[in-house]
């Protein structure tokens, strides 16, 4: 049987309005993600119209997952209404690879390498918006969800 460390984010503004990251190291309380309004093409996904992604003040990646971890799942669980559509996409930091882009859904999971906390393993984790906004408008609360799974 699975055990998973789950924890819910709302990003808005800049700021962390909510959330108890559970088990997450390199994630600090007060990291954020926005939504930002931006139009580009993508390979493997094509023309995106904004994005959110999780970066602390530096620019950084912040996701490294806890001693034990297996995977990591990323959602966006955002209820923005039609036409509201997103991919998930997360960055494996020391393989370069990239997990998502050919599934184009809302969520992804992602393996976390065996020995990733010595090797300070991290992840980067975007939500990019397939659709004209509005829904979302430039700054909304995006609304997320991680889960670390462990043996």
């Amino acid at each position: 049987m699975k055990k998973s460390l789950t924890s819910v984010i709302i990003v808005a503004g800049g700021i962390l309005l909510a959330g108890v990251l559970v088990g997450l190291s390199g994630v600090p309380s007060d990291e954020a993600g926005v939504f930002t309004k931006s139009t580009s093409v993508i390979p493997g996904i094509g023309t995106t119209y904004g994005y959110a992604k999780y970066t602390n003040s530096a620019g950084s990646v912040v996701i490294t997952p806890s001693n034990g971890v297996t995977s990591i799942t990323f959602a966006d669980i955002s209820s923005f209404p039609a036409p509201y559509n997103s991919v998930v996409v997360g960055w494996d930091a020391i393989t370069q690879k990239e997990y998502g882009t050919n599934m184009l859904a809302n969520t992804v999971t992602i393996p976390v390498s065996t020995n990733a906390l010595t090797t300070n393993d991290s992840y980067k984790l975007t939500v990019y918006v397939l659709n004209t906004p509005p829904p979302p408008s430039n700054g909304v609360p995006i609304i997320m969800s991680l889960v670390q799974h462990t043996n």
